[in-house]
């Protein structure tokens, strides 16, 4: 028996696939996907039973905000119904049975371009976080912070906004700072340095939003 559950809403299925979000350009020229009156749809996938239901609760506090369109309960499960029910944005596990995270997050992003992977896990080894964002996930949040950051960081993807937990932030900035340590010079910013910059800006936008949203 397949082990996944997974609920169309309506209207968005009406005659066969999902209505497409509109896309709309911000005060700083970025362009942003506009919610057209409906919740995030979010697709959980994640082989524990306990741990989906966890997350079921996290969204259902705001139901005007997220839907929960789909869970599975492994990695091919995920990537079948990403292409069936065509979520915003897919919360991966990496250690999953069929298909790991890694790969997973490898075939939705080829198969389902426009969904936003984020990476929900207890691992947050620098190579792992390094591969899987060279996977195309756009988002990590350890588990032990799901609670105060899964909903952010749905959001955050949503908007085609990278987001991290702000340990995960941390390594990944030591990471790059590791691997570019050298005799500064008067030259202009190296490809890598203007990544990590970038980098900065992104981990302290996340920051003014978290602390904007927490005080609505």
């Amino acid at each position: 028996m397949s082990m996944f559950w997974t609920r169309l809403s309506e209207p968005d299925y009406k005659g066969g696939s999902p209505k497409a979000p509109k896309r709309v350009r911000t005060g700083d020229g970025e362009l942003q996907q506009e919610r057209c009156g409906r919740p995030i749809r979010v697709l959980i996938a994640d082989d524990h039973e306990l741990v989906r239901r966890g997350l079921r609760e996290i969204f259902a506090a705001d139901p005007s905000a997220f839907d929960v369109c789909a869970e599975a309960a492994s990695g091919l499960e995920a990537v079948k119904l990403a292409r069936q029910v065509q979520p915003d944005v897919i919360v991966v596990d990496v250690s999953m049975p069929g298909l790991n995270g890694l790969e997973t997050t490898r075939q939705i992003v080829k198969e389902v371009p426009h969904a936003a992977v984020l990476i929900l896990t207890m691992h947050e080894s620098e190579q792992l976080i390094e591969e899987l964002l060279k996977a195309g996930a756009r988002g990590y949040v350890l588990k032990s912070d799901a609670a105060r950051d899964l909903p952010v960081a749905v959001e955050s993807l949503y908007q085609r906004r990278p987001f991290f937990s702000s340990k995960v932030a941390q390594r990944v900035l030591h990471g790059y700072l590791k691997d570019s340590a050298r005799t500064r010079s008067k030259s202009p910013l190296t490809p890598m340095e203007r990544r990590i910059v970038q980098l900065r800006q992104r981990v302290r936008a996340t920051r003014k939003w978290r602390i904007s949203r927490e005080s609505r």
